[in-house]
């Protein structure tokens, strides 16, 4: 396995792992996934004192899924834990490892009751999700491939850019720089483009989406005249050929409106300001109050620079994952 990127070379397996790699094959050519399934987890068996509880969704819905465009495993949860020297294992035996000291890790919100539980009991826990850039097509990422995912601790969102001074690297530079997402110029538009949260995301927060959307649309109301667009989440096929939030934005709009959508800081990347309502990864350079919807400013490049060059040290590819670099960055080993 390669330090930097994490590839496997079947020149040199070993015979356990090739025994592995064929026990899950053969559960997988003979449609056997518990058998399969069963493979994976013997890798994990001997680890004692793991870094950090890799949570996989369980049997019974692993075996839905398969049926679609699912796996038996999902690849990012098992790169971290072959990367970070942790503990894969199915949502189905998470009460065997609460009293670990171990941290969690789970990716998505399918998992929001087993994050909620966590919080409750004072439990550590890492969420991953898709990433904040470089996941829309782009010059380095034409198809607009989900490369990157962030990994956040005890949150859905990197919420708060740390003190530049105390911590210099976590402004590096580079990262941002390999993501080549070009900004657009600040420039004016008419109408107020509200993009609203998934309902899974209200759910999260004990919210109704419905009621969310009506209660915004009157709220922007009470301060402005300007139209009022609404963009539910269009699906990611499209998201990134036919009806792009680049496009969207270039279609008049005076500014953006979201609760914790990552919308907020595509727009400010592609020229326009953001007014964010809920925990969300721009809200320390976007405006929070629909009060100011007539004097919403764009944070301008410099500041909105900083922001992206933080936001994109705590976003991970697979091979990065799966290299250890992910864990050694999080956990600053």
């Amino acid at each position: 396995m390669s330090d930097s990127y994490g590839t496997w070379d079947p020149r040199v397996l070993t015979p356990e792992r090739k025994e592995l790699i064929d026990n899950i094959l053969y559960g997988v050519a003979t449609h056997d996934n518990r058998h399969a399934i069963e493979s994976v987890q013997k890798v994990f068996e001997d680890i004692k004192n793991p870094k950090v509880i890799c949570i996989d969704s369980g049997i019974k819905k692993v075996e839905k899924k398969v049926k679609g465009s699912f796996g038996i495993v999902d690849s990012f949860i098992m790169a971290m834990a072959l990367g970070s020297g942790g503990k894969y294992i199915r949502a189905d035996d998470v009460n065997d490892y609460w009293d670990s000291p171990a941290p969690f890790l789970v990716r998505g919100l399918g998992k929001q009751k087993l994050i909620k539980e966590c919080i409750a009991r004072g439990k550590d826990f890492y969420f991953m999700d898709t990433g904040y850039m470089g996941n829309n097509p782009s010059p380095r990422n034409p198809n607009g491939k989900k490369t990157y995912h962030r990994i956040v601790k005890n949150a859905l969102q990197n919420l708060h850019m740390p003190d530049r001074d105390e911590n210099p690297n976590a402004y590096g530079g580079e990262r941002f720089k390999q993501i080549a997402q070009p900004f657009k110029d600040a420039y004016p538009g008419r109408k107020v483009l509200i993009v609203p949260p998934s309902e899974k995301v209200m759910k999260y927060f004990d919210q109704n989406l419905d009621e969310w959307i009506n209660s915004t649309i009157l709220e922007i109301k009470k301060h402005t005249s300007r139209p009022i667009e609404l963009r539910r989440k269009p699906s990611r096929e499209d998201r990134v050929s036919v009806n792009t939030m680049e496009q969207a934005l270039e279609d008049n709009v005076h500014c953006l409106v979201t609760y914790n959508s990552i919308a907020a800081l595509e727009a400010m990347m592609y020229g326009k300001p953001a007014i964010v309502l809920g925990p969300n990864c721009a809200q320390d350079i976007a405006e929070t109050s629909l009060s100011r919807i007539e004097f919403v400013k764009h944070p301008g490049r410099k500041t909105l620079t900083y922001l992206c060059r933080y936001l994109s040290n705590n976003q991970f590819t697979y091979d990065e994952m799966l290299s250890g670099y992910a864990w050694r960055t999080l956990t600053c080993e």
